[in-house]
């Protein structure tokens, strides 16, 4: 059964259960634990709040856009309709963490259209997630605004 625990900083740790993703070639992809940070909440959510991203996504993620087009049926036509893709990966110093700590790691591929708003990164151990939650939290810790 699944176990999710929720760290500092909005992270959502998953264990006791096997977590799994299919890359872009269709290969199944299997884990032990899996993390993800969870995006900020806002009562009176509008799309000015759309891009708003909380402190620990902020440092797990790099982040880019592109418009790719997609094809469209409309009245028996194709046309191709352009759509904005977001693409996340581990950030530079994220990516060089997991890589020494966390051997047997992986991301899920990014969606063919729209915004992941919750990437996850998977984990081949618990413990490295553990060990991951909190270099997250010693990162973040103490951040005050000037």
């Amino acid at each position: 059964m699944s176990r999710y625990v929720d760290k500092k900083h909005g992270l959502i740790l998953g264990s006791g259960n096997v977590f799994f993703f299919r890359d872009e070639e269709k290969a199944l992809h299997e884990f032990n634990a899996v993390v993800w940070a969870q995006g900020l909440y806002f009562p009176d959510h509008s799309t000015a709040h759309g891009n708003i991203q909380s402190m620990a996504e902020q440092f797990i993620w790099d982040e880019w856009e592109e418009v790719v087009e997609k094809p469209y049926e409309m009245d028996g036509e194709t046309i191709m309709l352009p759509i904005h893709v977001t693409h996340r990966k581990p950030s530079t110093y994220v990516t060089y963490w997991l890589n020494e700590n966390a051997p047997g790691w992986g991301v899920q591929p990014p969606p063919l259209c729209g915004r992941d708003s919750s990437p996850s990164i998977f984990f081949a151990k618990r413990s490295h997630a553990l060990a991951f939650t909190k270099m997250v939290e010693e990162m973040l810790d103490g951040v005050t605004f000037i």
